[in-house]
């Protein structure tokens, strides 16, 4: 039962295969006037009649004229490279197509980054005032601590005498009569300012402050307060530890406010500035994001990286983001404000042009080299020239349109061509051809010694049997000064001499050279019999060149081994009629 649906299902593809290539080819018989045929597997071979790939032995198959439709349409003119499929073809190759339309181009600059601390948030606390730490309220690094909270107490002689001069000024003020003059109670008023304005110039809180003033009572420990809300990030001091003015006791770092580090690729940097929005993602809150502004962009790029920092400043009133987390940075850029738009699968890039192709009426399809700019992460291009708003592209099958496309190009320049001009032998009388032959046939052998090495990769046997072709085409040079076919004779030596020495691929290309010359001059010099027998003269269309063989089973030597058996039908090397 398997094998009976295996063979259904192998007949159904067969037949599918079958009708798709119906609509590719003509009939294979009666060609119209001006008809090409070609391989189906070897497309390069083109000839303007029926017959066999040299390369595979297949037998060709004609081509479709370039520009004809195959569905409605058929017959109107047709732009070079314009191709025409059947509808039915087309749902087959699986043909999308999509509007060029105008838009905004943005893009989405995706990188990594590091969250840090913000500078302008850190705050070092220094004493300016000598003394001893009497005790630690922030006594351990890490720990979160509100603006006004205590972070130490200290014993300091200063400050207890500054405590002195202040209740004494406040005294001095409580005890003026009532009917004392204005400037002296001007003047008591100023001593309690300057004491109180020296305490809090040493950092004394004017909490505490005011409460000493209440109380009229020096105290000797005085509680130094946090100047914000954050976390302590350095802690330099124990309980018991001298301290002396300038000394840094604490770092305190506000975490509400946090800067993103991100690496952005140099191509990049023209993309951002400052007050762009981004968006920041961590792996520890899967499915949140923070909005945030670039702050910062770094002036300089890094030469191993070849990236620039870009920092992004963001809030976090929770504090559950926290500094040295890796962070996802995301920044919305635009790239042109209006532009002519496709998706980038419209355009073919070749590495030399870019092509699109433009859906025309009756199945038709037109090429248009474009000039693209800008490309979004998305998959939108922007099309500089080429395309118009309104026009519809090809999104899918397009490389099928294109290689149909430049098939069909390929053709029509072919045949513009003119015809190759045939190298006509040059007539020679009796007594020039007998006096030629024997040097002309000497040539023969160290030349098919040469084919024979260069078809079978041999660069070592080609340049043996080279040398010894050199002093058979110098005597063929000399005795041919003053006849018909001096200029051959001159081509066959320059040829051989040019190939000493030469990696063997240069071998081919002047052993291509030398052999038509040779071939032209047997033709007007034609071998005996004796000579000639068993040989034949091959063309390879792919070189394309003509050289002279031993028997008629191909042996490519202008490829080798690599395309050991390309060569249209041997022909026999015409010789000397009567001998």
């Amino acid at each position: 039962m398997r094998s009976f649906i295996f063979l259904i299902l192998t007949a159904a593809l067969f037949g599918a295969g079958f009708a798709a290539g119906r609509f590719w080819s003509a009939p294979r018989t009666g060609g119209a006037p001006g008809q090409l045929w070609t391989c189906g597997m070897h497309p390069q071979v083109i000839r303007d009649k029926p017959g066999i790939c040299p390369i595979c032995h297949m037998e060709l198959t004609p081509l479709k004229p370039s520009g004809a439709a195959s569905g409605p349409g058929a017959g109107s003119p047709a732009t070079v490279g314009t191709v025409s499929i059947d509808p039915v073809l087309q749902q087959t190759m699986g043909v999308r197509t999509a509007a060029v339309r105008r838009g905004r181009l943005e893009t989405r600059i995706r990188s990594l980054a590091i969250i840090r601390e913000a500078q302008p948030r850190q705050r070092d606390f220094s004493l300016k005032v000598g003394g001893w730490v009497r005790k630690l309220h922030a006594d351990t690094e890490g720990m979160h601590v509100r603006q006004g909270e205590p972070l130490f107490e200290i014993y300091s002689p200063a400050l207890l005498a500054a405590q002195e001069e202040l209740i004494a000024a406040r005294r001095a003020l409580e005890r003026l009569p009532a009917g004392v003059d204005a400037i002296a109670r001007r003047e008591a008023e100023g001593l309690v300012e300057t004491a109180r304005e020296k305490l809090l110039l040493w950092d004394v809180a004017r909490e505490d402050l005011s409460a000493i003033e209440r109380e009229g009572r020096a105290r000797a420990n005085i509680i130094f307060r946090s100047p914000l809300h954050g976390h302590v990030v350095e802690k330099l001091v124990v309980e018991g530890s001298s301290v002396e003015p300038g000394m840094k006791i604490f770092r305190i770092v506000d975490h509400s406010v946090l800067w993103v580090d991100a690496q952005v690729y140099e191509r990049q940097v023209p993309l951002i500035s400052l007050g762009q929005t981004a968006e920041v993602g961590v792996e520890a809150f899967p499915g949140r994001s923070w909005k945030g502004t670039i702050a910062f962009v770094h002036p300089h790029v890094e030469e191993t990286t070849r990236t620039a920092m870009a920092r992004v400043q963001i809030d976090n009133p929770d504090l559950i983001l926290k500094p040295g987390m890796y962070a996802r940075v995301e920044i919305a850029a635009g790239l042109a404000e209006e532009a002519v738009l496709v998706p980038r699968e419209a355009v073919i890039d070749t590495g030399v042009r870019r092509v699109a192709y433009i859906t025309r009426d009756g199945g038709r399809f037109e090429p248009r080299e474009v000039k693209t700019g800008a490309e979004s992460e998305d998959g939108v291009i922007e099309i500089l020239s080429g395309l118009s708003p309104g026009e519809n592209v090809v999104t899918s099958g397009q490389f099928l349109i294109d290689a149909e496309s430049r098939q069909q190009e390929a053709i029509q320049k072919l045949r513009s061509l003119p015809p190759p001009p045939s190298r006509q032998a040059p007539s020679l009388d009796l007594e020039t051809r007998a006096r030629l032959r024997p040097l002309a046939e000497a040539l023969l052998g160290p030349y098919l010694d040469a084919a024979s090495a260069l078809a079978a990769d041999d660069a070592a046997k080609a340049q043996a049997a080279l040398s010894a072709l050199t002093a058979a085409s110098r005597a063929v040079a000399e005795a041919a000064r003053g006849t018909p076919v001096e200029k051959l004779g001159a081509e066959v030596q320059a040829a051989v001499l040019s190939l000493d020495g030469r990696p063997i691929a240069e071998i081919r290309r002047s052993f291509k050279t030398g052999s038509e010359a040779l071939i032209s001059l047997l033709r007007a010099v034609p071998p005996s019999k004796d000579a000639g027998a068993g040989l034949f003269t091959v063309l390879c269309p792919m070189f394309p060149g003509e050289w002279i063989q031993r028997g008629d089973s191909v042996a490519n030597p202008f490829y080798g081994r690599e395309m050991h058996g390309c060569g249209e039908t041997p022909r026999p090397l015409p010789v000397e009629e009567g001998r």
